[in-house]
């Protein structure tokens, strides 16, 4: 068995090569063709061989597909992991030592940690999960900037998107960023312009025009219409615009790749999960086949729970935060929806939440969200282990049989 430990850092990665742990070689390895391809020669050499590298965000990217597009069997193991494994009692920490490390460690890890083959799918849906929690993020920071500048502006423009931030309603704050612009035009002008921007119907059209008269002429205007503020505002309704046009390109074909997905059609059975949430997380999460129990799933989305106890101390318990930050929000924000849409669908996590949330229970709203997306993980792992849909009636069988009355 060839082992080879390789510690990545920005610029280069140190390479260190085992026969059956007795040392071989060592060399230095730069990201640049002409150094992969060298490597890749010298690795055709063997036939049983195995890459160990630890998990370094971008840096490591180049050497995982480097493995992916020649097929080399790899470990990418958790920084965090490697250091428990490796560390000992003496404090000697470089690029060299850590190499070498990883390299020994390679000969004791089990087969389950060794990635034989990602396919291009499961990299593709990863990354455009990734892309539209991004976005989000800066929508979510371009909203609270509009509502900042408007407040400074055009107050009372805030109700057009206080429930939605729809593309038309961005086109008339885009349109309307002062009250003079509207001060400048008629009744008619007025309406056709808004007609122009927004396809709504008479009635709607005539109400929207008489209250954007009404909103600019109770503004007390503290700027002018050049104003740099106005000119923030027109950029922020630009920008949301663009970047919700994106999230939804973006989404559409994340679903298209999510279509032939088991966990994807899964979700979609679980009353209360959208399209879009079950796409975004069958993205991260890839094939959970390969998490024998629901405790292993957890720990991936890092909501285990940490417990300390020593002598007489005993700390509070919380979750362990070391998995997918960005699976805890999706599946943080389907138990949010559940609740908010529980008159229209039934949902069994919706009423273990206010089972929680009342005696002799009486749980904090954060607790009884988190044990809810603790529920929600073990829902959706047996329902894709047994390969079943969700059935709220079978769901809530234990419920009756111990007279629960659901929320």
């Amino acid at each position: 068995m060839h082992i080879f430990g390789i510690d990545i850092s920005k610029a280069s990665a140190f390479v260190v090569h085992y026969e059956d742990e007795t040392f071989v070689k060592e060399l230095d390895l730069f990201y640049d063709s002409k150094s992969l391809l060298q490597f890749y020669t010298y690795l055709k050499c063997f036939e049983d061989k195995l890459l160990i590298f630890e998990a370094t965000g971008v840096y490591s990217t180049i050497i995982r597909q480097f493995c992916i597009n020649h097929n080399i069997k790899h470990i990418c193991i958790n920084p965090l992991e490697a250091h428990f494994k490796m560390k000992s009692l003496r404090r000697y920490k470089t690029d060299k030592v850590d190499a070498h490390k990883l390299a020994h460690l390679g000969f004791t890890l089990d087969e389950k940690y060794i990635i034989h083959h990602t396919s291009d799918e499961d990299i593709e849906r990863k990354s455009y999960t990734r892309l539209i929690m991004r976005i989000e993020d800066d929508l979510t920071k371009l909203k609270t900037r509009l509502k900042e500048r408007l407040s400074q502006v055009f107050p009372s423009l805030q109700d057009l998107v206080k429930h939605n931030y729809n593309i038309p309603n961005l086109r008339l704050i885009n349109l309307f960023a002062h009250p003079q612009f509207v001060l400048n035009l008629t009744k008619q002008q007025l309406k056709k312009l808004i007609k122009q921007h927004n396809n709504c119907q008479k009635t709607h059209l005539e109400n929207l025009t008489i209250k954007l008269v009404e909103w600019a002429q109770n503004t007390y205007i503290t700027v002018h219409e050049e104003h740099p503020l106005v000119e923030e505002i027109k950029d922020i309704t630009e920008d949301l615009i663009r970047l919700i046009g994106r999230k939804k390109n973006y989404v559409a074909k994340l679903k298209k790749l999510c279509a032939d997905q088991k966990l994807y059609h899964v979700l979609l059975s679980i009353n209360g999960v959208g399209e879009q949430n079950a796409a975004l997380l069958t993205g991260e999460l890839g094939n959970i086949d390969r998490f024998e129990t629901n405790k292993q799933l957890n720990a991936f989305v890092g909501i285990d729970i940490v417990r300390y106890e020593s002598g007489t101390i005993y700390k509070k318990d919380r979750i362990n935060r070391r998995g997918s930050s960005v699976a805890r929000k999706i599946l943080y924000q389907m138990v949010e929806l559940f609740i908010m849409n529980q008159h229209r669908q039934q949902n069994h996590i919706c009423d273990y939440y206010y089972k929680l949330k009342e005696p002799p229970y009486n749980k904090h709203h954060k607790v009884a969200m988190i044990a809810c997306v603790n529920k929600l993980i073990k829902v959706m792992h047996y329902l894709n282990t047994t390969n079943s849909r969700y059935d709220y009636q079978r769901a809530t069988r234990h419920l009756k049989a111990n007279s629960i009355k659901p929320s």
